[in-house]
This record gives structure tokens, C-alpha cells and sequence, in this order.
């Protein structure tokens, strides 16, 4: 059964003005080897009364880099730009680098990671206070061992107990693509570190029938996952017949691949 798109745009109407003169890849892909993929983000909703008309207005992008490794293990190089007045908000950034460390398993299993925020300039220049030149926002890092997560920032220790497989919000976009290829029908249970700082319990990935959708007269036909889970708004996944996520969504936020 596939879902079309008159039931999806009535239920997600900012699609057409996502998916508009969207033009999608046609080369093949390799999810378990390396590749590097740029992502637009947009902040999505219903716009006030009296128009009641839906919104999408971009809010930056994530560039996303994985590299397989000899010991089995991979990396995921992960930098985010949020645009200013956007997403500033109590804990978000304006810059995000992330160096992870994931293992090769369905979940990509986090081991360890780094990250460093910082803020921008309206002119995306490094924010300067005085003579201290760049102002890093926030250093922190992290491991898992034994089901025990240890997160390190600002020389504080934190340790968390997870009793579930842990991965993290970039990562999702590794274990939709790698489980696509795999045919796996089965729903994964899992834990996730939201922006490797905050966790997130109780989380399920469940496969759906594959959804159409005409904009414009162009037509796409993608596979999708389904995300819910504690202390998240349920995202909806959309991959190629080559298992490349091509957009992913919730009720507030999308992301859409950059074609280059």
C-alpha cells in the first residue's frame, strides 16, 4: 500500500513548497562505505490566522561526512549552521562541529564523540569579545561503556544509564540509509543523545509503506521510516531507490538533501 500525496499534503502541506524545482540524484549510493551529503534545514508550520497557509523558511544546514575504519567502527564528521534569529534559542547554537565515533551495528552505536558550538556574526564571521578572540560556546565530549554514557563539558562529568542501544540525532540519517539497503522490516528500539547532549529514551523506528508525491508534475516515489519516542516530535524519513535519505520531517522542522 502506498500513501499519496492529496491524503500527505493534506496532513504535511509544506512539502510542495519544500519539494519545489527539486531536482533528485540519480547516481548510485553506497550507505556502508564513505560519502559526504549536505542537507538544507527549514523551520516548517501553519502560519496564524486569518490566511491559515503553511510555511517553510529556511534555518541553515548540516553537512555530514561518514569514513569507515579499519577496526570495523566508522566516524560521522558533522557540521551545523543555523541561520541567526531562527534557532537561537536557550540551547542552541549558531555553529556545531561534531567528531563521532559509532560502531558498525544496525543502531550506529555511539562510543565516543567531541563537539564544539560557537557563535556567528550576522556577517558568519567568529564571534569576538575583547582579546579573546573566537568565543567557544560550549567544549564537550562523551563515551559509552557498559550501558554507562559519560558526558564531559566544561571539565564536569555527567553519567547517565542507558539500558538500550545509544546513537545520536546525526546519526539517525546513517541507520535509515544502511537499513533501507538492508531489507530489515523489523521496528528498532533504541535510546538517542538529541545534539549528543540530551537524552532521549524510549525511542522506535518502524518501516512504512512507501509514499508518492506529485509536486508540479513531478512525481516521487520513496521508501519511509517513521521515528517516535520520549522527549521528540515523531519524524517521517524518505529515501530513494538507492537507500539515500533524500528528506526527513517533523511538525516543526525539514531537512532536504543540497544538490550541488
Amino acid at each position: 500500500m502506498v500513501q499519496d500525496s492529496k491524503s500527505l499534503i493534506s496532513s504535511v502541506g509544506f512539502l510542495p513548497l519544500l519539494l519545489k524545482g527539486f531536482q533528485p540524484p540519480t547516481e548510485p549510493f553506497e550507505p556502508d562505505g564513505e560519502w559526504e551529503q549536505t542537507y538544507r534545514t527549514f523551520i516548517v508550520g501553519m502560519l496564524s490566522q486569518p490566511h491559515r497557509e503553511w510555511n517553510c523558511a529556511p534555518a541553515g544546514t548540516i553537512q555530514i561526512k561518514r569514513t569507515p575504519k579499519q577496526d570495523g567502527t566508522f566516524t560521522l564528521q558533522v557540521n551545523v549552521v543555523a541561520n541567526q534569529g531562527i534557532e537561537r534559542h536557550g540551547r542552541g547554537f549558531d555553529r556545531i562541529e561534531a567528531q563521532i565515533v559509532c560502531r558498525n551495528d544496525q543502531f550506529a552505536s555511539l562510543i565516543s564523540w567531541q563537539r564544539l558550538s560557537w557563535l556567528l556574526t550576522p556577517e558568519k564571521q567568529k564571534a569576538e569579545i575583547g582579546d579573546l578572540g573566537m568565543v567557544v560556546v560550549a567544549k564537550m565530549g562523551g563515551k559509552v561503556k557498559n550501558e554507562q554514557v559519560t558526558l564531559q563539558m566544561q571539565g564536569r562529568e555527567r553519567k547517565l544509564k542507558v539500558h538500550t542501544p545509544l546513537t545520536c540525532d546525526w546519526a539517525m540519517i546513517d541507520v535509515v540509509q544502511r537499513l533501507a539497503k538492508s531489507g530489515a522490516k523489523k521496528a528498532l528500539q533504541f535510546s538517542m543523545l538529541e545534539e549528543l547532549e540530551f537524552l532521549r529514551p524510549n525511542q522506535r523506528l518502524y518501516l512504512r509503506e512507501p509514499m508518492e508525491i506529485e509536486v508540479e508534475g513531478q512525481k516521487f516515489r520513496w521508501q519511509r521510516f517513521e521515528q517516535f519516542g520520549d522527549g521528540v516530535l515523531p519524524w517521517t524519513y524518505c529515501l530513494d531507490e538507492n537507500n539515500r535519505l533524500i528528506l526527513a520531517f517533523s511538525a516543526m522542522k525539514a531537512i532536504l538533501l543540497a544538490r550541488t
